[in-house]
């Protein structure tokens, strides 16, 4: 799956959805590995899209700082050669309120290193 990822690299802009979604794919094949987490890929609401929204189970709640950041995650892919821009992490951010997660919680995941990057 990483190396379908990385062939999206040199394509052009056109093929831009498709590019996001092979990342997108990869991204819900790992959080899918975790076995306290139910992960909705694809969450569409209203004129919105979440990538992935991550919600721990009832067991996360019993550790400490899982549950002091709270059950719901938002995950949102980039596969761009750009660093995550100001715009892109305001989107991000709409999004939080209306889906019980603090920005803290928020993660964003670019090609450049495959690991979620929290900002806040």
């Amino acid at each position: 799956m990483l190396a379908a990822v990385e062939e999206t690299f040199k394509w052009p802009r056109e093929r831009n959805d498709e590019k996001g979604k092979r990342l997108e794919h990869l991204a819900t094949y790992l959080l899918n590995r975790l076995k306290c987490v139910e992960v909705v890929h694809d969450l569409r609401i209203e004129s919105n899209q979440i990538d992935h929204k991550v919600t721990l189970n009832f067991l996360a709640g019993f550790h400490p700082f899982l549950k002091e950041i709270g059950l719901n995650i938002i995950s949102e892919c980039k596969n761009q050669k750009a660093s995550i821009d100001v715009g892109q992490v305001q989107k991000v951010g709409d999004l939080l309120d209306s889906h019980n997660v603090n920005l803290y919680r928020t993660q964003l995941i670019n090609h450049q290193c495959y690991i979620n990057r929290q900002i806040g």
